[in-house]
Formats: structure tokens, sequence, C-alpha cells
């Protein structure tokens, strides 16, 4: 993270800027921000928080207002800090902070899921969301790809009767 500056930041580490990268181009998200929204949910699930340094990349904080992913950062901070003035102006720095060592723990994790296991980024990404629905449900893989189109097509057949 920068500091308080007229043009904050979040900094990617380099460990994971191919997961990043990889996600953006390839992955079902349109930008790299996106992706690290996703990330920082993740991380805040699972637990996963990592402290940033500066690295190579970042993404200026104004991308994340005009994509309207600000919001997770908001949320992520709040729910992850025990103190409530997290939420005041000018505590902007420290929210940021949050967003970004949880984001870099949830790429941590998508990099273990996507990058070390040759799969289809997207399936990976359903089993990942599919997992946090249902947190009892612990097929993978195929099965739980089927069981998600099996779901939908009772849920259209009920929508056309």
């Amino acid at each position: 993270m920068s500091g308080d500056s007229a043009d904050p930041r979040v900094y990617v580490p380099a460990d994971k800027e191919e997961v990043l990268t990889f996600l953006a181009e390839e992955g079902p998200f349109e930008t790299r921000a996106a992706v690290l929204a996703f990330a920082a949910s993740l991380g805040y699930k699972e637990g996963r928080r990592e402290a940033v340094d500066k690295g190579p990349k970042d993404i200026r904080w104004g991308v994340f207002q005009e994509e309207g992913k600000s919001f997770v950062a908001d949320l992520i901070a709040a729910a992850g800090s025990e103190d409530l003035s997290i939420m005041r102006d000018e505590r902007g720095v420290d929210r940021r902070r949050i967003f970004a060592e949880y984001a870099n723990g949830g790429l941590a994790l998508l990099r273990d899921r996507v990058m070390n296991k040759p799969r289809d980024a997207v399936d990976v990404l359903l089993e990942i969301i599919l997992a946090a629905e249902n947190p009892r449900d612990t097929t993978t893989g195929a099965e739980g790809l089927e069981k998600l189109a099996a779901k939908v097509e009772r849920e259209r057949r009920a929508g056309v009767d």
C-alpha cells in the first residue's frame, strides 16, 4: 500500500503477478481489479491474510472506485477489524491495507488451485464458489459441476411449469 497520497494504490506482490494476470486474461474476470476483489473475498473467507510490500506492479485505487469494487474493501475491513473506527474517512489507508492483505492471501490460494494444477480457471473458480455456497458439499471436479447443472435444470423446469 502507498501512504495516504492523492493517488493511492494497491500493490501486487511479484510472486502473485502471474496468477493475477492469468485470471484477468484467461478467467472470467474483465479486469485485474475484479480479480483482486474476488481474491480478497476468498482470502477473508479462508482466513488467509498476508502482508503486502510494494510490488513491481500496482493498481490505482481509483480503478476500484470506478469499477464499483471499493465497497469490497470496506466490507472486508469492517468484518476483519474489531475497531469500528476503521470506517472513518481518515482510515482509508488502513482499509486498503487490510483489503490488500486479504487479496494477497486469496491470490496465494488461487495460485495453488489454478497455476499449480493445470485446469480450466473457470472450473476452479466455480468449485470455490460452490464450496462457499454449500460448505458441507465436498464434491469437486466433474461431480460438482454435474450437481450444479442438475440443480440449474431443476430450477429451469420448475420455472417453466
